[in-house]
């Protein structure tokens, strides 16, 4: 895929830009681009200079929801080192070690707890803190784009479903796949 849309791009740069003005600009994110970031992030994990900042920017922000597969955590981490801080913030619990005195990863569990009581209710910024104290992006094996809205969505699950079919990434917990086809089946006819 890397091959034939950098052959592409040279032969004709503007491609992109073409092919992206069929897509509403307004959009949270532009299908096209996750399409291609997902397909980069699951075979090669190249992509053509010129796709490179809108792939970035998807990526970005798959990543703000904690959306993002395991591959397409590390394309985002090589096109984008710092990312993780950019996205997430400085790493507060590293730093509330240091301060406090208290061993590395102490404020991290303390986070994670927190984050794992029940009936402590939404509790802010404190996954985001856990996210960025992880040291690395968060990824999912199969994202959920259900509560994501916009035209572009439809087109990401679809996407996600593929990628699953194609044995690249996994099905959701406790489904087979006649239960995904048929949930985007369904998606796609109330859409």
């Amino acid at each position: 895929m890397a091959a034939a849309l950098s052959d592409l791009g040279s032969y004709y740069p503007e491609i992109f830009t073409v092919l992206a003005s069929r897509e509403s600009p307004n959009d949270r994110w532009r299908a096209s681009s996750h399409l291609a970031a997902a397909v980069a992030a699951h075979t090669s994990g190249q992509i053509p200079e010129a796709m490179a900042p809108d792939v970035r920017a998807v990526l970005r922000e798959i990543a703000r929801d904690k959306m993002l597969t395991p591959a397409m955590a590390e394309l985002l981490a090589s096109l984008d080192p710092r990312a993780l801080e950019e996205i997430f913030g400085p790493d507060a619990a590293r730093a509330a070690d240091a301060q406090l005195g208290l061993p590395p990863g102490t404020a991290v569990r303390v986070l994670q707890f927190m984050l794992e009581c029940k009936g402590v209710g939404h509790l802010g910024v404190l996954d985001r803190l856990v996210a960025r104290a992880s040291q690395k992006l968060p990824s999912t094996p199969y994202p959920d784009y259900s509560t994501w809205y916009g035209r572009g969505v439809p087109s990401a699950r679809a996407i996600t479903v593929s990628l699953a079919g194609a044995g690249l990434a996994a099905l959701p917990d406790g489904c087979s796949w006649p239960q995904v086809l048929n949930e985007l089946q369904a998606m796609w006819e109330t859409a």
